[in-house]
């Protein structure tokens, strides 16, 4: 089952486009290091020029297979690549200390609202072994379009036992 994650922190004013920077160097979302954890099902980073409190904000939010505290823990200590990000908020502890840095996080967090989740049941290793089943099937079925009955069966046989 997964939850909802949102983090809302207080950024710098002086360091806005070193946010900026830092946030385009953890690279295109599909290579994301937030994948990496293996409990995210969908994670962003949203900067937020005029918010209520004094100054720009940074918004993380997340859908993990985790509850909040659980995951806001892990991206603490399996997560280097947001250090750079996380260093321009306002009273960030320093990358030495994970469990300081995961309760900082937790500090700052903020109900949800609500999740974005188009498989509320599945966890993330489910939904991409389902993909890549899927991904599997077209190729062979694409491979396999010009087979006779007896071959094609052999050929499903053999990939998909």
């Amino acid at each position: 089952m997964s939850t909802g994650v949102a983090v809302l922190l207080s950024v710098r004013p002086d360091r806005l486009t070193a946010l900026r920077e830092a946030l385009a160097a953890l690279g295109e979302p599909e290579h994301s290091p937030l994948a990496r954890l293996g409990q995210t099902h969908m994670a962003r980073f949203v900067v937020v020029e005029e918010a209520i409190r004094d100054g720009p904000c940074l918004l993380f939010s997340a859908e993990a297979d985790a509850q909040a505290s659980s995951y806001l823990a892990l991206v603490a200590e399996r997560l280097p690549e947001a250090e750079p990000v996380w260093e321009q908020c306002r009273g960030y502890p320093g990358a030495g200390d994970p469990a300081s840095v995961a309760r900082w996080l937790a500090e700052h967090a903020m109900p949800a609202g609500f999740s974005v989740r188009p498989y509320p049941r599945s966890t993330v290793t489910e939904v991409r072994e389902a993909l890549d089943l899927r991904a599997r099937l077209r190729d062979f079925a694409i491979r396999a379009q010009d087979l006779e009955p007896a071959a094609l069966q052999r050929a499903w046989r053999e990939e998909f036992g």
